[in-house]
């Protein structure tokens, strides 16, 4: 800002010692986070050159964060690790007892356990029907009766819930989605076992219908706590400085 000319590797090296000093606040906030009853976790690709395992190979940036309705302390962190492999999240989550809610990556599988119990996303689910909807040819598309536009609906229906809720105490938000919620979740799962064999696996629509099915159990295990989330979208919006930032970067030179 004042017309002075600062090599790159200057001003990287301010924000590495500025982070490495930041370490112990950053420990303590994970010491905080894991304490917490209800998280929430996401991963993106980073392309790091000098890893040590080819300039070709992924290395992923893992987010967790608070996940509930009501957040006492609200934290995000996000963790570098060179692969996608599910250990590292049960690494760093080491000593957490409580609802996390991910996506269908089965690499999370690896925390379920007495003490961790997996939360699926809704709004992944609903984004296959949504690809499958928008695959058809356009005129297909207006088709009300249509599989594709019948199962958005299911979901927009319990979405609507959600919104009505949203003000609502926990306890409140508990009892009215066992009132009205659990029956709509029902009546999708009625409504994909029903169409499943209607559908080739490879099509996209059959995609969506056996990806809901084999995600169900972590599906609508949003209706035992009324702080759990419908979604994971929270932890998706804080992955996306990385996504976009990725495009204008394109790579980093070292782990560090």
């Amino acid at each position: 800002r004042l017309s002075i000319d600062l090599c790159r590797a200057t001003l990287s090296n301010w924000v590495l010692k500025s982070a490495e000093l930041l370490m112990p606040f950053y420990e303590r906030l994970h010491e905080h986070l894991i304490r917490q009853k209800i998280l929430q976790a996401d991963e993106t690709t980073l392309n790091v050159i000098q890893d040590g395992r080819g300039a070709q190979s992924k290395s992923y940036m893992w987010l967790y964060q608070s996940g509930g309705h009501e957040q006492e302390r609200p934290i995000v962190l996000y963790d570098y690790q060179a692969t996608r492999a599910g250990q590292h999240a049960v690494n760093f989550l080491q000593g957490f007892a409580g609802y996390i809610q991910v996506d269908g990556f089965a690499g999370y599988h690896a925390l379920e356990s007495d003490n961790c119990h997996l939360v699926g996303c809704m709004a992944h689910a609903r984004r296959k029907f949504d690809e499958a909807l928008k695959a058809l040819p356009i005129a297909s598309r207006d088709n009300k009766f249509g599989m594709a536009p019948t199962a958005l609906r299911k979901f927009r229906a319990l979405y609507a819930l959600e919104k009505q809720f949203k003000e609502l105490t926990i306890e409140q938000r508990y009892l009215l989605r066992q009132e009205k919620s659990k029956p709509l979740m029902a009546d999708l799962k009625q409504w994909c076992d029903d169409n499943v064999a209607k559908t080739t696996k490879d099509s996209l629509l059959g995609k969506a219908i056996r990806y809901t099915i084999n995600q169900w159990d972590t599906l609508v295990r949003y209706l035992e706590d009324g702080n759990l989330q419908i979604d994971n979208n929270a932890a998706e919006r804080h992955i996306k400085p990385f996504v976009i930032g990725r495009k204008n970067w394109l790579f980093n030179q070292t782990p560090r």
